[in-house]
């Protein structure tokens, strides 16, 4: 009887298996990328040929998001696990919309790593984020400036924030935005530092306006009142869309019918109303998915 014989587990061995697989990678990400660009390019002659000129939407047709972090065990932390802080991951606070706090189960980028590296990192992630894109919508953009840490195995209300070098990070958002000419929106919901829209604004970096928190009262803010420097919109990847907004198929009814028009909240049991079709312009907002 034969016996295999063991894995080679030396360390040359395996330096060597992650230089093949590399390779594939890096021929795999340079097919692809390539593939986009031709894409993109062929897109934005077909929008000139159809219309005789090129408007802001042919620019932004590419529209990118980049996350508020990396996966603890994907490829970004494993190349660079020194510009990750260990035995902490990121979150939000208790507040209104989270009594308990969030835990985002994401480790949070290394301010001094950043800082020592000439916030490389930071810059190469921009670039391969803004390549194919017109505009890079960024996650929690209150993380330029400040992020809620939360230490491994403690709940969130043990947490505290941990301030990063806003104007530095701006300085490089700028310069790759410039290189790569694309828009800049920063996505800025919930509990954001006094005087950091202002600051953002100043840097030309757009506000993040969804349509359902610009109310006053029960109606809805008119356009001409949002920033000047802001991009809007009428629901994210994590709220109703405006279909199941509209239908009332975006919250439980208790009662089992549609939305009664004629109630300006949600009662715990049946309307006092007969329902009927449509939705009044008193209805409230969905609720939020996560404070930020």
């Amino acid at each position: 009887m034969s016996v295999d014989a063991p894995p080679d587990k030396s360390p040359a061995r395996i330096a060597g298996m992650f230089d093949a697989i590399a390779g594939r990678y890096d021929f795999l990400n340079t097919v692809l990328s390539g593939g986009l660009d031709r894409y993109w390019r062929r897109r934005a002659i077909a929008t000139l040929a159809l219309t005789g000129r090129e408007t802001l939407l042919d620019v932004c047709t590419g529209t990118a998001d980049l996350a508020i972090g990396a996966a603890p065990d994907g490829a970004e932390v494993w190349a660079n696990p020194s510009g990750f802080a260990r035995g902490v991951t990121i979150g939000a606070p208790p507040d209104p919309f989270s009594k308990d706090g969030q835990n985002w189960n994401l480790p949070p980028p290394n301010p001094e790593a950043l800082i020592e590296s000439g916030y490389a990192a930071f810059g190469e992630l921009l670039a391969a984020n803004m390549r194919h894109a017109g505009a890079l919508r960024i996650d929690h953009v209150m993380g330029l400036t400040r992020l809620f840490w939360i230490p491994e195995g403690a709940a969130p209300v043990d947490g505290a924030y941990v301030r990063y070098p806003l104007e530095a990070l701006l300085r490089v958002l700028a310069t790759e935005s410039v290189r790569a000419r694309c828009l800049v929106v920063g996505e800025d919901l919930g509990t954001v530092p006094e005087g950091l829209r202002e600051r953002l604004a100043a840097a030309d970096v757009l506000s993040y306006r969804v349509l359902w928190f610009e109310r006053q009262g029960s109606a809805f803010v008119a356009p001409e009142r949002y920033p000047p420097k802001a991009a809007a919109c009428v629901s994210t990847h994590d709220l109703p869309t405006i279909a199941g907004w509209w239908s009332g198929a975006s919250r439980p009814r208790p009662w089992g019918g549609p939305w009664c028009p004629r109630c300006s909240t949600w009662p715990p049991g049946r309307p006092r109303h007969a329902p009927r079709s449509g939705s009044p312009p008193g209805r409230p907002p969905p609720a939020r998915p996560r404070s930020r």
